[in-house]
C-alpha cells in the first residue's frame, strides 16, 4: 500500500508542479499586461474626474404629472452655462483705478487658453441696437399693462399714459418717438424690459457697484469644457491676483465659480491620497519589521499591495473609461486591506514545524482566504450594484484589488519564497497577542453571553436615537473663503444662484415662447410671492401668435374708431397731436398685418450674451428623430418651494423643475433604505447557515462581534456629527464583511494554528485602522465619515473578535 502511494505521489507530482508554474505565468502575464496598459494610458493622460458630484448618476428632473420629460442634453447643457462661468469683481476706493486694474485683469484673462468668451465692457448703443430690432415690429410688442388695458377697452387709460409720458419731465420723449409712438407704447414695451445688471449700474461702460467705501467692477469669464485647462486658469488668477496686489496693496479680487471648487476639491483628495498611502506603508513597513524581523516579508507585502492596486487602477479605467479623484481615495485605503491574506501565510509560516513548504502552508490557509475574500466581495457588491457611478468604481477598484491580491498570494507566493524565510515565534507582540486570546478563550460562556448581549443593548439603545441625512451638499468639500466670497459677490452684485431652478421644453421655439409665457405668467400672479426676481426668454421675445394676438387688439382701435368723435384717436388729437402723425400711425399700424418678429431674428440681432444664455438650443432624439428645443429660468430667491413645485406640476406639458439636490438626496435616502433592508435579509440568511454549521451558541459569537461593532460604529458617527447617511450604510457593510472574515478565522482554526491566525487578524486590523483611521482626517465630508465610521467599527470587530474562539480551562 506505501508502494502504491509513493507512486501516486510521484505521478501527481509533476502534474501539480505544472499547475502552478502555469498558473504562476499567467499571474506573470495579467501583471505585464496591466503594467503596459497603465503606462499607455498614462501616456495619454488620465480622464480623471473632480467635480463631487460627478460620482453620482445623471441629474433627473422632478416626478411631475407628465409623462414627457426633456431631453438630457438639455441638462447637461443647464448645468455647464452655471459650472464654466467664472464672475470677477475688482475693488478699490478709487473708481478710475478699479477701472484700469480691472481693464488690465480682463486683457490678461482673456488671452488665457482656458477662456473662451467674456462679459466686461458694454457697448453704449446696446439699447438702441434693441430698440432698432423691436422696432419694425412695434405693434406687436406690447406690455404687460398696455395689453389688460385693451383686453378692457380702457381707452380713457391708454390716453392718460400717453398724457403723462407726453408732458413728464422723466420721459424720453422727443418729436420722433412723438411722431412714430404717439400713444408711447412702444416706449412701454422697452421700459418693461428686465433688467440683468442686478444692483449694478452702468457708468463708462461698464457694470459698477459701491458697497464698503469701494467701487466694483463687474468681469465675468466663460471657461472651456476641458477641466485641465481650468485648472491652469484657477492656478494662474493666483499668480495674476498677486501681482496686482504688488502694484496696488488696497485692491480687492473677489472670485465665484464652481471651478474654484472643484479645484479646491482636487486639492483635498489629492492631499487625502498622499497622506493615506504614505502613512499606510510606512505604518506597514513598521509592522512587518517589528512582527517579522526580517527584510523579505516586507517586501514580499509590498510586492502584494502593488500588484493589487495596478491591476485594479487598470481594470478600473478599462471598464469606465475614466476614474474620480475619490475613488482613487478609497483606493488608496484599499493598501491596507490587500495585504490581510499576506499576514495569513507569513503569520502561518513563521509558527509551522521544521518541515514547512510553501505549498503546504498555503493548502492550510487557502479555505479560510477564500472564505475571507467571498465575504469582502460580498461587502463591496453593493457599491457596485449601486447606482452611482462613483460608487461604482470604488467597489470595482476594490473588488480587483482584493482579488489579485489574494491570486498574488495563493499562486505568486510558493514561487517567490520557495526556500523559506523561517523563524521561530512572532516576538513579543505575538506573545502579547497570544495571551489576549487566551484570556478571553478561558472566560466562560455565561460571562461571554452577558458581555456580548450588554454590548448588543448599549449599541441597540443607541441606534433608537439615530438621524438620517442624506443631503448631498454635506459630502462636498467647500473652502470657508472661497465661500466667503462667494457670499460677498451675491451680497453686491444681487446676483445668487438658489439652485433649483425649471426647464420649459417643446418641439418648436413658437410652441416654447407659448409655454413659457402662461408659466411666467402664473409665477408672477400668484397671491403669496413664490420666488423673488428673475428673467425669461420670453420677456424679450414674444411668441408669433402673441405679438398676432396684439396686433389684433391694436387694430379693433382703428375699426372701432373711424367714426366715432369719442376714440381714442380724437383724443389724441384733443391732447395737440398732428392729425397727419395721428393719420400716419393708424396707416402704420394697419400695414404691420401679418409682421412678426421671429425667434431667429431676434436670437440673431439681440446684444445681451446673458439673456440669450436663457436658450438651451436644440436636441434630437437619436432613436425616435423627434426635436426639442428648450429654454431656462433660474432664480435668485425662491420663497415658497412647494408653492413652485405645485405650479410645475399643474403644467400641462414642458415645464419642468430641475432640483439636482434635491434629486440626489432623495436618491440617497432611498438607496439608504434599500441597502440596509439588504444587508439585514443577508445577515439573517448567514445566521441561519451559521446555526445549522455550528449552532446556536457557537453562531452567536460568531455573528455578535461584527454586528455590535456595526451598531456601535454608525451610533458613534451619529454622535461626533450628528447624522447618518448612506456613505455610513456603506462602510457597515464592510465592517460586517470583514468583521466577520476575523470570527471566522478565529472559529476554523485549530488550536495549533490559533496564536498565528489571531496574529494575522491582528495585523490586518491594524492595516485596516491605519488606512481607514487616515481617511478619518480628510477634508472631504464623505471621506471622513467614510472612514471614521470603518475606524471604529473595525476596532471593535478586532477587540471582540476572540469570543468566537474555543473555550479552554484556566
Amino acid at each position: 500500500m506505501s508502494t502504491r502511494n509513493n507512486r501516486m505521489t510521484a505521478i501527481n507530482k509533476p502534474k501539480g508542479l505544472f499547475t502552478a508554474r502555469l498558473l504562476f505565468i499567467s499571474w506573470l502575464l495579467l501583471i505585464v499586461s496591466s503594467l503596459i496598459l497603465l503606462v499607455t494610458q498614462l501616456q495619454q493622460g488620465i480622464p480623471l474626474k473632480m467635480d463631487i458630484l460627478e460620482l453620482l448618476p445623471q441629474v433627473e428632473q422632478a416626478e411631475t404629472s407628465k409623462r414627457q420629460k426633456p431631453s438630457q442634453v438639455f441638462i447637461d447643457r443647464s448645468v455647464k452655462s452655471v459650472a464654466n462661468n467664472v464672475v470677477l469683481l475688482v475693488g478699490h476706493a478709487d473708481q478710475q483705478t478699479a477701472l484700469s486694474q480691472a481693464r488690465q485683469l480682463h486683457q490678461t484673462l482673456t488671452e488665457h487658453a482656458a477662456v473662451t468668451d467674456s462679459f466686461f465692457q458694454l457697448n453704449q448703443g446696446n439699447f438702441q441696437s434693441i430698440a432698432k430690432l423691436y422696432f419694425p415690429y412695434r405693434f406687436g410688442l406690447l406690455a404687460d399693462k398696455t395689453v389688460s388695458k385693451l383686453e378692457n377697452h380702457d381707452i380713457d387709460g391708454l390716453v392718460a399714459n400717453a398724457q403723462q409720458q407726453l408732458y413728464s419731465l422723466l420721459s424720453a420723449a422727443n418729436s420722433k418717438l412723438i411722431q412714430n409712438d404717439p400713444l408711447f407704447l412702444f416706449y412701454d414695451f422697452l421700459t418693461q424690459l428686465p433688467s440683468v445688471n442686478g444692483k449694478l449700474k452702468l457708468e463708462e461702460g461698464y457694470l459698477l457697484a459701491k458697497a464698503d467705501g469701494q467701487t466694483y467692477v463687474l468681469m465675468t469669464l466663460v471657461l472651456t469644457d476641458e477641466y485641465k485647462q481650468q485648472l491652469h486658469f484657477v492656478n494662474d488668477i493666483k499668480q495674476v491676483e498677486q501681482q496686482l496686489q504688488t502694484k496696488s496693496p488696497d485692491l480687492t479680487l473677489l472670485k465665484a465659480g464652481v471651478v474654484f471648487h472643484k479645484a479646491y476639491g482636487e486639492q483635498s483628495a489629492k492631499a487625502d491620497i498622499s497622506l493615506i498611502s504614505i502613512g499606510s506603508v510606512a505604518g506597514i513597513i513598521l509592522l512587518v519589521l517589528v512582527l517579522f524581523r526580517s527584510i523579505k516579508p516586507l517586501l514580499l507585502t509590498l510586492f502584494t499591495i502593488a500588484t493589487g492596486v495596478l491591476v485594479a487602477f487598470t481594470a478600473t479605467l478599462l471598464i469606465f473609461g475614466e476614474l474620480h479623484i475619490i475613488a482613487l481615495v478609497f483606493g488608496a485605503s484599499l493598501i491596507g486591506i490587500s495585504i490581510d491574506y499576506a499576514f495569513h501565510y507569513l503569520a502561518k509560516q513563521y509558527t509551522a514545524s521544521d518541515d514547512w513548504h510553501p505549498a503546504k502552508c498555503i493548502r492550510a490557509i487557502l479555505p479560510g482566504l477564500g472564505l475571507g475574500l467571498f465575504t469582502s466581495a460580498v461587502g463591496y457588491i453593493p457599491m457596485v450594484t449601486a447606482p452611482f457611478p462613483g460608487l461604482q468604481q470604488m467597489g470595482v477598484f476594490s473588488i480587483v484589488g482584493l482579488t489579485v491580491a489574494f491570486i498574488t498570494v495563493v499562486v505568486a507566493y510558493p514561487v517567490l519564497s520557495a526556500k523559506g524565510f523561517y523563524r521561530p515565534g512572532l516576538g513579543v507582540l505575538g506573545k502579547w497577542l497570544s495571551s489576549y486570546l487566551i484570556k478571553w478563550q478561558q472566560q466562560n460562556t455565561g460571562l461571554k453571553t452577558t458581555i456580548t448581549l450588554g454590548l448588543l443593548l448599549i449599541a441597540l439603545a443607541g441606534i433608537i436615537q439615530l438621524t438620517a441625512d442624506d443631503d448631498v451638499k454635506k459630502l462636498q468639500a467647500l473652502s470657508a473663503q472661497l465661500l466667503q466670497e462667494q457670499q460677498k459677490i451675491q451680497s453686491i452684485t444681487g446676483f445668487a444662484d438658489v439652485g433649483p431652478y425649471v426647464i420649459i421644453f417643446a418641439d418648436n421655439a413658437e410652441q416654447l415662447l407659448l409655454r413659457e409665457q402662461l408659466f411666467v405668467k402664473q409665477l408672477r400672479q400668484t397671491g403669496q410671492p413664490v420666488v423673488g426676481e428673475f428673467i425669461a426668454l420670453s420677456d424679450y421675445i414674444s411668441a408669433i401668435t402673441t405679438q398676432q394676438q396684439h396686433h389684433q387688439l391694436l387694430a379693433r382701435l382703428v375699426e372701432i374708431g373711424e367714426n366715432a368723435a369719442d376714440s381714442i384717436w380724437q383724443k389724441l388729437t384733443d391732447l395737440g397731436y398732428q392729425t397727419s402723425v395721428v393719420e400716419q400711425y393708424q396707416q402704420d399700424l394697419l400695414a404691420a398685418k401679418g409682421q412678426a418678429l421671429s425667434f431667429n431674428d431676434w436670437f440673431a440681432a439681440f446684444p445681451n450674451q446673458w439673456v440669450k444664455a436663457l436658450w438651451l438650443g436644440e436636441s434630437q432624439d437619436q432613436l425616435s428623430g423627434n426635436k426639442q428645443v428648450a429654454s431656462v429660468i433660474r432664480f435668485n430667491h425662491i420663497m415658497d418651494y412647494q408653492a413652485l413645485t405645485n405650479l410645475v406640476a399643474e403644467q400641462q406639458a414642458g415645464v419642468v423643475l430641475i432640483d439636482q439636490a434635491k434629486t440626489v438626496s432623495t436618491t440617497f435616502a432611498s438607496y439608504r433604505m434599500q441597502l440596509v433592508k439588504l444587508v439585514a435579509i443577508a445577515y439573517l440568511l448567514i445566521a441561519v447557515f451559521l446555526w445549522f454549521r455550528y449552532g446556536w451558541k457557537d453562531a452567536l459569537f460568531i455573528l455578535m462581534p461584527p454586528l455590535i461593532a456595526a451598531l456601535l460604529a454608525i451610533t458613534s458617527i451619529a454622535q461626533v456629527v450628528g447624522y447618518y447617511n448612506l456613505f455610513n450604510c456603506l462602510a457597515i457593510i464592510l465592517v460586517l464583511s470583514i468583521g466577520i472574515d476575523y470570527t471566522l478565522f478565529i472559529k476554523e482554526s485549530d488550536s495549533h494554528s490559533l496564536s498565528a491566525t489571531f496574529t494575522a487578524v491582528a495585523l490586518s486590523a491594524c492595516t485596516t485602522l491605519l488606512s481607514f483611521g487616515l481617511l478619518a482626517l480628510s477634508d472631504i465630508p464623505v471621506v471622513f465619515s467614510f472612514g471614521l465610521t470603518i475606524s471604529v467599527g473595525i476596532g471593535c470587530a478586532f477587540i471582540l473578535a476572540p469570543l468566537a474562539a474555543k473555550q479552554i480551562s484556566k
